[in-house]
């Protein structure tokens, strides 16, 4: 009787196991968008993917790989979702929904020690300058004005260009730019403010203007999973939910972020 009473039980968590709808986001850390796995507030990305699925009877895993290496894990179909992608993107990587949860946009970051002074007319403004990049960034044709157009020019140029990888890239440029081995460094501005206020370079870090128009960034479908639209589509629809009952904004003021 007892034995039997385990297979009972057995069964019935296997088939609780089956019927759990589990939905995997996998991003690279890019707070305050997607931060670290686990903590309180994981970034305003993973905690609107929560709130729009988990009501409904999902199962949010949240997987933290490189950005490069989360395209490409949702273009196979081995996650569902990724944070965050945009129109600057290979679009053949994700479908996206019409409900963007953030725009972002592009700066240049200097240190307090470092003479360089912009002109957004004369590329000759960044001659001697060494800049680091995000290697997992989509810059050409991105930027604007003369930084644009240098960059365009000199992307693969490692004499004038660093490219950084890996999961912890902001605060590897931040660290580059801190102790001078590049000269000055680009990045989305809501990120490097975020990890340079973590590494307490407030002081010593000065933003410079935007460097992009604002680019709405979305949550990422991988075109490989056969209901990838019924969810973004799902998505969509909370979100707008969302923004209607306070829901949207309550999550934004955990990361300091106003509705644009």
């Amino acid at each position: 009787m007892k034995k039997l009473s385990l297979i009972i039980l057995g069964l019935f968590f296997f088939n609780a196991n089956a019927d759990e709808k589990v939905l995997t986001i996998a991003s690279d850390p890019w707070c305050p968008f997607s931060c670290e796995k686990g903590a309180e507030n994981e970034g305003l990305a993973i905690d609107l993917v929560r709130a729009a699925f988990e009501p409904l009877g999902y199962k949010i895993e949240y997987k933290v790989v490189t950005f490069l290496r989360s395209l490409e894990e949702l273009k196979q179909g081995n996650v569902d979702m990724v944070c965050a992608v945009d129109d600057t993107l290979d679009q053949s990587y994700f479908i996206r929904g019409k409900e963007s949860f953030s725009p972002s946009n592009f700066s240049y970051f200097t240190h307090t020690g470092t003479q360089f002074k912009y002109n957004e007319k004369n590329e000759d403004s960044f001659k001697g300058y060494l800049i680091g990049v995000n290697g997992g960034d989509s810059l050409k044709g991105l930027l604007l004005d003369s930084i644009g157009s240098y960059i365009d020019k000199n992307l693969d140029d490692k004499t004038k260009i660093q490219k950084v990888y890996g999961e912890n890239v902001h605060t590897q440029l931040i660290q580059l730019l801190n102790s001078g081995r590049v000269d000055l460094y680009i990045d989305t501005a809501q990120v490097a403010q975020y990890y340079i206020k973590k590494s307490g370079l407030e002081d010593k870090i000065l933003m410079g203007p935007p460097i992009t128009k604002a680019i709405d960034e979305y949550i990422g479908f991988s075109p490989a999973k056969a209901n990838a639209k019924e969810l973004m589509d799902l998505f969509d629809k909370r979100m707008v939910e969302m923004k209607k009952d306070g829901t949207y904004l309550n999550i934004l003021a955990k990361y300091g972020l106003k509705n644009n």
